[in-house]
This record gives C-alpha cells, sequence and structure tokens, in this order.
C-alpha cells in the first residue's frame, strides 16, 4: 500500500481509539448500558457488523446468573452486546475480542476507603467495553480479509 493508505488506514485505528476513550471519560451518569448498546448499534450500522443485545430476560434464560448478579444493583437494566464481523471470503482465523462493561462499580462494600481509594473512579470498570467497542468499529471499517471477530 502507498502511504495515502497507511495514513488512511491510521486515521481510522485513531478514530476509533477516540471512541473507545469517549466512552471511558464520560461520566458513569451518561455512559450507562443502554448508551453502550447504542454505541454498538451505532457501529454496526455504520460498519454492517451483525449485533446481538440480550436484554435482562434473555440473559436469565439463558442461565447467565453470574452477570445478572453482578447488575442487580444498577438502577438500568443489563445489556449484554455482542458484535460480530464475517469477512467476504473464507474465514482463515477467528478473533475474540471481549470487555467487560461495567459503567459505574461501586465496590460493594469498599474496603479501600480513604485517601487515594479512587472510588470514585470506578466508572472505568468500563474500558473494557469501551476498547471492545473501539476495536469493533475498525475491524468494521477495516474489513481484515479472512478474519471473523
Amino acid at each position: 500500500p502507498d502511504a495515502a493508505a497507511h495514513i488512511a488506514r491510521s486515521v481510522t485505528v485513531a478514530e476509533c481509539v477516540r471512541l473507545a476513550r469517549d466512552l471511558v471519560a464520560g461520566p458513569a451518569n451518561y455512559v450507562t448500558p443502554t448508551l453502550l448498546a447504542q454505541a454498538a448499534a451505532d457501529i454496526a450500522r455504520e460498519t454492517g457488523l451483525a449485533l446481538e443485545v440480550l436484554e435482562k430476560d434473555e440473559c436469565a434464560r439463558r442461565g447467565m446468573g453470574a452477570y445478572l448478579g453482578v447488575s442487580q444493583g444498577a438502577t438500568e437494566p443489563p445489556k449484554f452486546i455482542h458484535l460480530t464481523y464475517t469477512p467476504k471470503g473464507p474465514v482463515k482465523k477467528k478473533v475474540a475480542v471481549v470487555g467487560k462493561g461495567l459503567t459505574f462499580d461501586s465496590g460493594g462494600y469498599n474496603l479501600k476507603a480513604g485517601a487515594g481509594s479512587m472510588i470514585e473512579m470506578m466508572k472505568f470498570d468500563m474500558g473494557g467495553s469501551a476498547a471492545t467497542l473501539g476495536a469493533a468499529r475498525a475491524i468494521g471499517l477495516l474489513q481484515p480479509a479472512g478474519v471473523e471477530a
């Protein structure tokens, strides 16, 4: 590829990194499970990735008790987000990218009380899901040949 193609690819990756960073930087009362599911829907619409969002009842039907247990104290229902990229040609590799998306973890009993405990920063518990959404968008835009993700 020529320099222009490398630059275009780099710009795409940078935009996807920025998406992840913006999600992590957002306040916990804004970056909720619903907003993450909407971001996934936007990515799917833009890139053609397949999207499945499991709601609370479907998670219960599938026996996802540990997952549901984490969300019991939340005021907003959980969203289990699954984006899939399928290449146009034959699949040579399968890659899974998984990210935890607790949009705010109060820590339950805060055993790390006092200065420096960072309890107010626990919104970062959704950084894995933000990185995953950024990666999914990059995969969908770059469309790697032979890779299912």
